[in-house]
């Protein structure tokens, strides 16, 4: 993919569509799209020093009560900030066949799976 950071009269861009899985939301320690890194960040170059302070503050820390207020203060930086505008979602049907068992609710994914 083509990183076109120029203008938009030059052929630059000022959007672009993109997919996550729940697992790749699921913290902010590998949310792509919450972050403030700027170019040489995911596209959309979004630059915010504060933003990215709270990211490491929250990898710094085990404390899960100290995680959830860093989120908070993470996710209050990012309505400011707007590092990403979700314009819609899509919800993933998955089906199993009736001879597996372990199927974990949630994100689909392939571990804990045994037949029978």
């Amino acid at each position: 993919m083509t990183n076109r950071k120029d203008p938009i009269e030059q052929g630059g861009w000022s959007a672009y569509v993109v997919l996550n899985t729940g697992a790749d939301l699921g913290s902010p320690a590998v949310h792509p799209n919450l972050r403030g890194d700027g170019r040489s960040g995911l596209y959309g170059w979004c630059e915010s020093p504060a933003l990215e302070a709270l990211r490491t503050e929250w990898l710094a820390t085990s404390d899960p009560a100290s995680q959830l207020a860093l989120a908070k203060r993470m996710q209050g930086q990012a309505f400011q900030d707007l590092p990403y505008l979700p314009l819609g979602q899509v919800a993933q049907l998955t089906v199993y066949r009736a001879g597996l068992s372990g199927v974990l609710k949630g994100v689909p994914v392939f571990w804990n799976l045994r037949r029978g």
